[in-house]
């Protein structure tokens, strides 16, 4: 379900020409990322410990979500002002 909604904003967002290029791209940045949180996570879980590792994960993933929020809004779309009943 994640993937279709990925696909989606890519193909609204990305010109037809670039599509290959960029889907090529994104799938290696996240090959790399699994990797390296794999890695990360066995360096970090016998330092911090299972729960610490566990809130920094939980940190991460709501700073990612609060990223995407802020930098996929919208952009507010100029309409009519509205009007105000005068006393």
């Amino acid at each position: 379900m994640v993937m279709v909604h990925e696909r989606l904003l890519l193909q609204e967002l990305v010109q037809d020409g670039l599509m290959g290029r960029v889907l090529g791209i994104k799938d290696a940045l996240t090959s790399w990322a699994f990797g390296a949180g794999f890695v990360c996570a066995g360096v970090l879980l016998p330092t911090l410990g299972t729960r610490p590792l566990f809130l920094l994960a939980g940190v991460g993933a709501l700073a990612v979500w609060c990223a995407a929020a802020l930098l996929l809004r919208p952009a507010a779309a100029p309409g009519p002002m509205l009007a105000t009943a005068e006393s």
